[in-house]
């Protein structure tokens, strides 16, 4: 009987230090991925824009050969950490920063393949993301998410 109980001692320690520290709610995983728009034959990232929480993982989808998504320098909370996809290569990224990432496909990007990651409630760097020169498409697509994220936050 003490050999019973000291195992089940050992079983639940063991699985109570693989449970996740926030409260025992587990992160989320999200997935962005490349898909072509038929309104105009050019891919695009779907969703455009991705709302998370901290500590949820966004999965990256490589869409085959020719897209890969990386961070955007300045487009990021100044504690975060950048990422760089590789072509052809499925992606996870962690995000624990509150704030806004832009993200751009590196072979797209001048077309305009790009998004947006809104960790948290509050957009903290969202002047400082709005900031940052892009190639024209890039910019205008860039316009269009921004704008359609401050009509989120005046919904609110």
């Amino acid at each position: 009987m003490v050999v019973r109980y000291s195992l089940l001692v050992m079983v639940m320690v063991a699985l109570a230090s693989l449970w996740p520290e926030r409260h025992g709610v587990a992160a989320a995983q999200a997935t962005v991925e490349v898909v072509i728009d038929p309104a105009t034959g050019q891919p695009r990232y779907e969703p455009p824009i991705l709302y998370i929480e901290p500590g949820d993982s966004v999965l990256f989808k490589s869409a085959g050969s020719s897209h890969a998504s990386r961070a955007i320098p300045g487009m990021q909370p100044e504690a975060a950490d950048p990422w760089w996809g590789q072509v052809g290569t499925d992606l996870i990224v962690t995000f624990d920063e509150p704030g806004i990432y832009g993200h751009k496909c590196g072979a797209n990007y001048r077309l305009g393949l790009v998004g947006l990651i809104v960790v948290g409630d509050a957009p903290v760097n969202l002047a400082s993301a709005r900031a940052v020169p892009h190639p024209p498409a890039a910019a205008a697509a860039f316009d269009e998410l921004f704008a359609e994220l401050e009509a989120h936050y005046r919904a609110k």
